[in-house]
């Protein structure tokens, strides 16, 4: 997981490295949390999700949505300078905000760091023009009072339950906190990477608005098991 230092100017962390690539913008709550613009995107929802990591292999960029939940490692060099990876995002319809870990037994600060560097580097792709998808996270209810902050209310967010759908704590916090987003952001369209939640958010969204991506590993074993693998 990423370093995070104080700094005494616009926002209470700094990641480690050149920061000069963070964007003035406007923030807000008592975590400083930069503000993501508001967009009119020429859609709301994508056809296919890559994950960051095979980006470059990826031929097909027409209705396609850049998504960051894979492990930190695989993205981490982008909380030290993201101006490298512009060129290869920019092909794509829409880029995910960042998913930085966020776990129940990791410490508040790391988790608001988590929380500020998905925001920031948000902030930065649209102010080089690239169309961005903000990633919600949480862990549980003493994130709420941050973790949806910098977000702009009636717009398409993406969320996932994968990896935090196993035991009933992890379903527990997982919609607890899915509510709790609902009723704050009001979100025109909810992408959900991970387990269709069974009719759970009936009460909380009509059906048209949530579109549900299985995680590419789930969907290479089905496909290992349909062609005889185990």
């Amino acid at each position: 997981m990423i370093r995070i230092p104080k700094r005494p100017t616009t926002s209470p962390w700094i990641l480690i490295g050149d920061s000069s690539w963070v964007p003035a913008c406007e923030t807000e709550g008592t975590e400083s949390i930069p503000i993501l613009s508001r967009q009119s995107p020429s859609m709301t929802s994508f056809s296919r999700l890559v994950p960051f990591h095979k980006r470059k292999s990826e031929k097909s960029c027409d209705r396609t949505l850049i998504h960051f939940f894979v492990s930190d490692e695989k993205f981490r060099p982008l909380a030290h300078n993201p101006a490298p990876y512009l060129h290869g995002l920019s092909r794509f319809d829409a880029v995910a905000t960042p998913d930085f870990s966020m776990y129940r037994d990791m410490p508040r600060h790391r988790r608001i760091a988590s929380v500020w560097a998905n925001r920031a580097i948000g902030s930065y792709f649209q102010s080089r023009g690239i169309h961005v998808v903000p990633t919600i996270r949480w862990s549980m209810e003493s994130d709420y009072d941050y973790c949806f902050a910098g977000v702009p209310k009636g717009e398409t967010v993406i969320v996932s339950n994968h990896g935090c759908w196993r035991s009933r704590d992890d379903k527990y916090h997982f919609m607890h906190g899915f509510e709790r987003m609902v009723s704050v952001l009001n979100p025109k369209r909810v992408i959900l990477h991970g387990s269709r939640l069974s009719g759970a958010v009936d009460h909380l969204l009509p059906e048209q608005s949530v579109q549900y991506f299985e995680p590419e590993v789930r969907m290479m074993k089905q496909s290992r098991s349909r062609n005889g693998w185990r």
